[in-house]
């Protein structure tokens, strides 16, 4: 029980507060996110509510990390990722995704550019996150109202 405890324990220290993700962690989840299922179970919500409500076209996921959702994006139309840790985007070069490296602060890309914007585990670890939001509105398309 104490060794369960210090493992669980061990694997907050290294998520929480850290900007970016301890290599250890990122492989661990590289291995674990495509069966896991934490990971399964937040894609299914994630690419159903892209199904039912997002607009088709270019699919930004910001905060991409070792790249499981993004993968699993391809087939809602073209899809990139970004993150600031070049080892979580090495993960996703294995998987053949298309991938950036960068800060949501200041996104490569240019106004109007995507239909949907992802943000998982992503605003809630930024300190500055109107400023973060303000920098996804400006490469998220407008909607377009159909009445």
């Amino acid at each position: 029980m104490l060794r369960q405890a210090a493992s669980v324990q061990k694997f907050v220290g290294l998520y929480h507060g850290s900007a970016h993700l301890e290599p250890e962690l990122l492989s661990r989840f590289f291995q674990l996110e495509d069966h896991h299922w934490w990971f399964t179970g937040r894609r299914r919500i994630v690419l159903d509510q892209i199904e039912r409500f997002a607009p088709l076209g270019r699919v930004l996921d910001l905060g991409c990390g070792t790249g499981g959702t993004l993968a699993a994006l391809n087939g809602t139309g073209p899809s990139v990722g970004i993150d600031p840790s070049a080892e979580a985007l090495g993960l996703c070069r294995v998987r053949g995704l298309n991938v950036a490296l960068g800060s949501g602060m200041q996104l490569p890309f240019p106004d109007d550019h995507f239909g949907t914007v992802l943000a998982l585990d992503v605003i809630e670890h930024v300190d500055d996150d109107v400023g973060l939001l303000r920098e996804v509105r400006r490469v998220l398309r407008p909607m377009v109202s159909s009445s």
